[in-house]
């Protein structure tokens, strides 16, 4: 700690720099201190905390806990200053720099309402991701009550943020949440004209949930009575969702992934929504669709804008090549590698589906920058502290070029790995031991029988627990 900037250590004590205060040497990571870090991710800028005028209790919440932290604290009232042209509380911040670097440079947390981030909660406890959460709604939150119903909601403009909570609360707090997204339009805030921008919106409804992220005991709060959502269709999308439509014309995000080691990862639609702060990994058995995920990643602009069904035909009996091997993939019928024909429709020619194939390359390679693809079977792998979400070829499909697929056995290793290790598996079925926590109508590629490219069919993910 001590350098050219003037850093000193002392027995309880730290300067970072020669004209810093002294701070407490050692931080707590507890309820408190994550409680804090919440209300940073949700109103905090790099020197300051942004509240609403009425919030006086929260920024000297904050302010006691940023005093036990760091052991700094005002020695005058210059604490707060308010702007009521916009009904604002600003919170200054003791030596803005040592809350920088413990909120910000420490944690990770992003700069900018649109870049902040909490991966770091996939890192805590339940107990403080908790916190964590709590911090967070009392920044950005708000528990609705429409008569005597509640409903718990959190709005960002961070769409990274906004499914980073919506997998928090799955996975370690097991609450099931929904994510719509709206948008702002142009308005005033003050003399400031703020220009129309989209928000995202995570909600959850169910009594005993809501219970959980407030404190209080179930019995006071009642689960809102809704007919629940009709979905009528649901189409793959280039965004980080599904794209669900309802019966009523709204707009809902439900969140269906989050794994970060994937077996079968096919084109890596799920892993790429994975934040880059994780180590990600997707392995699938098919060389080819390996190669065309390695050349998306390290090499988009030189992927093929033509390629003619006499050249797929040769290209797709030969081993894994760089750009033909993407080529061979997107103009497969149906998505069929093995024995599907060459993709056609109406008007199309030998620029149509590979045109498709990279326009939508030149988006996802930002988004898998960092991630390893190996080519490999799931029998050699053995993995530990990983969220792993599995896509195997589907019972009573047709499959895939691999060959036949030992649905049982392969079950048996997901089993396995389940025990050091959070599972999803995606199927159409799966053993009753496997726990339903998603289903939906999709339209689908592989089938057992189908005379179309793509037809309807259920899909399903499950976790799989284990039962000692």
């Amino acid at each position: 700690m001590r350098g050219s900037r003037g850093g000193s250590v002392f027995e309880e004590y730290v300067k970072i720099y020669h004209n810093a205060p002294k701070v407490r040497r050692f931080v707590t990571v507890d309820g408190d201190f994550c409680w804090a870090l919440g209300l940073v991710i949700a109103e905090g800028s790099k020197s300051s905390i942004s509240l609403h005028e009425d919030e006086l209790g929260l920024a000297n919440k904050f302010l006691d806990i940023y005093k036990k932290i760091t052991g700094l604290e005002f020695e005058n009232s210059d604490k707060f200053y308010f702007r009521e042209d916009v009904k604002s509380l600003h919170v200054a911040i003791p030596s803005p720099k040592i809350y920088e670097a413990l909120f910000f440079k420490a944690c990770g947390i992003g700069y900018g309402a649109r870049n902040k981030s909490m991966a770091i909660g996939f890192e805590m406890s339940e107990k403080l991701v908790l916190k964590l959460i709590q911090g967070m709604h009392a920044g950005d939150g708000c528990t609705q009550l429409k008569g005597k119903y509640k409903s718990w909601r959190y709005k960002t403009s961070s769409e990274t943020l906004a499914y980073q909570l919506q997998a928090t609360l799955s996975t370690k707090l097991n609450i099931k949440s929904t994510l719509s997204q709206g948008m702002n339009k142009e308005r005033y805030i003050g003399n400031r004209l703020l220009k129309e921008s989209n928000y995202f919106d995570i909600s959850v409804n169910h009594s005993s949930d809501i219970a959980t992220l407030e404190g209080v005991e179930v019995g006071n709060i009642l689960q809102e009575k809704q007919k629940g959502f009709v979905v009528t269709n649901i189409e793959p999308s280039d965004n980080t969702y599904y794209d669900i439509t309802l019966q009523d014309g709204s707009s809902h995000k439900f969140i269906i992934d989050g794994g970060i080691v994937t077996h079968n990862c096919g084109g890596a639609n799920m892993i790429d929504k994975v934040p880059d702060t994780f180590k990600r990994i997707g392995y699938d058995l098919n060389g080819h669709v390996i190669q065309a995920m390695i050349d998306i990643r390290d090499n988009p602009e030189s992927l093929l804008d033509k390629f003619s069904a006499e050249e797929r035909e040769f290209w797709k009996k030969q081993e894994p090549t760089p750009l033909f091997s993407h080529a061979c993939i997107v103009t497969s019928f149906g998505g069929d590698f093995r024995d599907g024909g060459y993709a056609r429709e109406k008007g199309s020619d030998d620029t149509t589906f590979c045109g498709y194939g990279k326009r939508n390359a030149l988006k996802q390679s930002p988004k898998i920058q960092g991630v390893q693809f190996i080519c490999d079977s799931y029998e050699n792998l053995d993995f530990e502290n990983c969220i792993i979400y599995n896509d195997p070829p589907y019972k009573n499909s047709r499959g895939y070029k691999t060959g036949k697929f030992d649905h049982d056995k392969f079950f048996d290793w997901c089993r396995e790995q389940a025990k050091k290790n959070v599972v999803f598996v995606s199927e159409y079925n799966a053993p009753d031991d496997f726990e339903l926590v998603w289903q939906g109508e999709i339209k689908t590629n592989f089938a057992s029988n189908r005379k179309k490219a793509t037809h309807n069919a259920v899909e399903k993910l499950f976790k799989v627990n284990i039962n000692e």
